[in-house]
Order: structure tokens, then sequence, then C-alpha cells
């Protein structure tokens, strides 16, 4: 067994004891049952050696027969089995943060509180948008770290059936460098109503951004080191609109002589954002930090008619933490660039923090205001770091596991708040003119771009249509009680110059009228 035990365990060694060890077992038995003084005697000249020595094998055969008898006892007891011959096979996962052995006989997995895994958030709050309706809010983090110096995390805000937010970060940090790389992709998808010319309409959105930063983090020389980092930082977003609610719609514009038809598609310009800035972060005190940036965002919006509108601004961002000697940290931001103006304010204690910002739209952007209680838990239930606040926020330029997870699980300010998107107006087109000699006040147009105009007195007939001087189609006009229909959808594309229609219609009265009605 020592033989066996000091082999090297390989996958033939283990097939050889599964199929061997039993038939070896009988074989002893067999053999040691055989062996008694009369068979010894049979296959050795017993006779013929000295007294001393036949003795010695008579009573070694009896030893083995009685040996024989109780074989099974000692099988049990001597020879091991064949699970506890094979190896017990050694198991690690995440860095040695989950160890454990894989036999036969058993399986244990261990986990060891090396590092912090990751933390998780969850909370609650509402979201109110311009023209819409205020709705309650959740949300929940991640952040995990699959590799000492790499943390992804993720951020999901959804609210009601307003809006989702999604946000996924990815933060490296070259070893023993300094130098520290966050790349982040948002998502934001919803809903939000914009007052068109046709009136107001609820439409789906969803905005693709990004942001891109690099931070050298400033080699920390004592406790309350001032100046923590420096970084670059580009970002960009763009909106879609996904749906165009009831569109299009058909409204009326009355002058002194016209009754002007306009489509309204309900489009939007979808915008596209740009910007770029440098960026730090300071401890004022070993109690006060602050982040600011400084840099250029440009707003665009395209629009149907194949003009645009651009807005350029200086971009600056500037955040304050400090933390009371209650342990209460208390937080307040201001942002400001082409498409948003914003303030942010918060508190936190412990896991629990509070947090409220209102933004105000600009160039064309809606306004929105929001409030969230969260609450935050470490995954492997490590206690958070301790010292003064400018310590344990300050970076370090070796692997650390706390600020990475932290930077994981931040939405970046960059990232718009708000839909970058606004009502199109030039996509908004004239579908015809009625000119009001002869009509009685009033029109009306339904959803489907039906018009109705009242002609006389009485039931009207129509009795005739021309087109431009040559006979028109029937089928673009009807009549309904006491009004004739002009069916504004279905009207063909103006010829170079306009259309021209008349429509000769008789009152209940038999007095004749000639509506006029025009397109370009």
């Amino acid at each position: 067994m020592a033989l066996l035990s000091a082999i090297p365990p390989s996958s033939a060694t283990t097939l050889f004891a599964q199929e061997n060890l039993p038939a070896l077992s009988r074989n002893l038995q067999d053999f040691s049952k055989s062996m008694t003084a009369e068979a010894l005697s049979d296959r050795l000249p017993v006779s013929g050696l000295p007294g001393s020595v036949a003795s010695l094998l008579a009573s070694t055969a009896s030893g083995m027969q009685r040996a024989g008898n109780t074989s099974d006892a000692l099988n049990q007891q001597f020879l091991p089995s064949v699970e506890g011959m094979l190896p017990s096979l050694p198991l690690a996962f995440a860095d040695g943060a989950v160890s454990g052995t894989v036999s036969p006989g058993s399986t244990l997995l261990r986990y060891h509180d090396k590092k912090v895994l990751g933390s998780i958030s969850l909370g609650s709050g509402y979201l109110k948008q311009e023209n819409s309706r205020a709705g309650v809010t959740g949300r929940a983090e991640l952040a995990v770290l699959p590799l000492d110096n790499i943390a992804i995390g993720s951020t999901l805000t959804l609210t009601d059936t307003i809006r989702k937010d999604l946000v996924l970060n990815t933060v490296w940090q070259l070893p023993d460098t300094g130098i520290r790389m966050k790349a982040t992709g948002g998502l934001l998808r919803g809903n939000q109503t914009f007052t068109f010319p046709s009136g107001p309409a609820n439409i789906e959105l969803e905005q693709f951004s990004y942001v891109v930063s690099t931070q050298y983090i400033i080699p920390k020389t004592d406790a309350a080191s001032a100046l923590h980092s420096v970084g670059l930082s580009v970002w960009g977003a763009r909106a879609t609109q996904l749906s165009h609610a009831d569109g299009p719609r058909f409204f009326e514009v009355e002058s002194a002589t016209d009754y002007a038809i306009y489509s309204d598609p309900l489009s939007l310009s979808e915008g596209r954002l740009f910007g770029a800035s440098a960026d730090a972060q300071i401890a004022l005190q070993s109690n006060i930090v602050t982040k600011g940036s400084i840099g250029y965002e440009q707003l665009r919006y395209p629009f149907a008619d194949g003009s645009s509108e651009t807005s350029r601004s200086a971009y600056y961002n500037l955040s304050m933490l400090c933390e009371t000697h209650a342990g209460i940290t208390i937080g307040a931001g201001y942002k400001s660039g082409a498409g948003e103006n914003r303030i942010d304010l918060s508190a936190q204690t412990g896991n629990w923090q509070l947090s409220m910002y209102q933004n105000s739209g600009q160039h064309g952007v809606a306004d929105n205001r929001g409030a969230m209680l969260t609450f935050q838990l470490m995954l492997s239930g490590r206690t958070k770091p301790q010292g003064p606040l400018a310590s344990r926020m300050q970076p370090l330029q070796s692997n650390d596991s706390m600020t990475l997870l932290a930077a994981a699980t931040t939405r970046p300010s960059q990232l718009p708040q708000s839909f970058l998107a606004k009502v199109d107006a030039t996509a908004i087109s004239q579908v015809l003119t009625v000119n009001k000699a002869g009509l009685a006040p009033g029109v009306s147009i339904n959803l489907e771009g039906d018009i109705f105009i009242t002609v006389g007195t009485g039931a009207p007939t129509i009795t005739g249509i021309t087109r431009n001087g040559a006979p028109g189609d029937p089928t673009l006009f009807g009549t309904m009680g006491t009004q004739v229909v002009l069916h504004g959808s279905k009207f063909p594309e103006a010829a170079t110059g306009g259309d021209t229609y008349i429509i000769s219609v008789t009152d209940g009265t038999s007095t004749l009228y000639n509506v006029t009605i025009t397109t370009e």
C-alpha cells in the first residue's frame, strides 16, 4: 500500500485500482484457505527438510488457514476501499477567493474573504419630466472585480412605464502606473410628452450615450494629499424617435380669406451631443473633497428640410462632498452645458443615501427633476475602510478594489439625464387651402384628415369637380348630412406650381356655390 500511495495519481492508476483490487482480494482469500498443512506438504518436500524447518512451515500454514477463515473481517480492517484510494482534486476560483476539494466521496467548497468581490444597491424614488406625470422610480446597482485591476459595474433605473436608464461601466487600472481608464455606455429609453402644433403627443424614444475617460492618480505622499487625480474625458449621445403616436394629424389655421389645412407627422429632431473636458479631484481638507471639470459641449439638431441648428457652449461641472462630525456626508453639485443645467444634492450615512436633482433643459431639451433613497450592501461582507473622507476617496496607484468598485457603479455626470429631442416644425406640410367665399363659418377636421365644411343651407349636392380645368377625381370629395367632406389625406401630390380644384355644389335651396381648393 505504501508503494501504491507513492505513485502519482493518474487516470491509468485510477482505472487499474477500480478494475483489479476486488479480484486481488479474492485471490488472497483463496490462497490463504488452500495453504493447509497437508497441501503444503504435498507441494514441498517437507519430509526431506530438517525438523525445525518442517515445524515452522506447518505452523505457518495453520496460521494462514485461520487467517483465511476471518478474511472478511481482516479485509474490512486493513484493505482500504476503492474510493479511499482515489485522489482528491484541489479547486480554486476567483483568484483563490473560492477554493475547495473534489473527491469520489465528498465535495467541499470554501469562501475566503480576501478582497471585496462586489456591491449591490437598491433604491426607490420618483421622476417628474416636463409635460409628463411623476413616476415611482427604482434603482439597482451591481459591481464585480473579475480581476484585481478591472471592475465591471452596471446601474439600472426604472421609472414606472415612463423610462428605463441602463449604464454599463468598465474600469481598468494599469498596475503601478497610476493610470486608470473608464469606458461607459448608456441606454436611456422611455416616453415623453411633446407639444406639437396639432396638440400634445406622447412619444417613445431611446438614446445611446458614451463616455471615455482616462485618469492619472497622483502618488499618495501622505494621508491628506491635496491633489488626488487629473484626467481627460470625451463623451457623446444621440436620441432616436421610436414612435409617432397617432400621427400624422391634421389641423387648420384660419386667415381672413382662407382655411389652411396642415399635416403634422409628429416628428422630432433627434439631437446629437459631443463634449470634451479636463478633470481633477482635489481634497480641500481632510473632510472635504471636490471634483471639477471644464471643457466644451456641442448640441446639434438636424431637421426634416435638410437644415440644422447647432448650439455650442462652455462645459463646467463642479461637485463637493463634506463629511460632518456626525458621520453624515453631504454632497452638492452643479453642471452646465449645451443641453442641461443641473443641480444635485445628496446626504449619506452608513449604507443609506438620499439624493435629489433639478435639471433645466437648454436649447429645446425638456426639464426634469427627481429624488432617490438608496441602500448599498457590500457582497463580501467586508467593512468599508476607515479614516477621513479625503483618505477614503483618494485612489491608489496600486490595485485599489474599493475605489474601482465605486467608479464602476458611478453614473458619469457627462451622460445626459434628458432626451435630446425637440419638435421638428419643418416636418409639418400644408395639405390644401380652402377659400372661405360662400362658406359658413367654421371648419372641422378628424384624425383621418377628413375636412368638413358647410356650404349654404340644407343638404348639399356635388354637381361637378375640376382639377386645373380638367375633370377631377370624385373620390376625393363627398357629402355627409349638411356638409361637404374633403378627404384631405387622399389628395395626390400637386403638380409644379400647385393644383386648383373647383367643386360645384348646390345647397338645400338649389343655390349654386363654387368652392375653390388649392394644393401645393
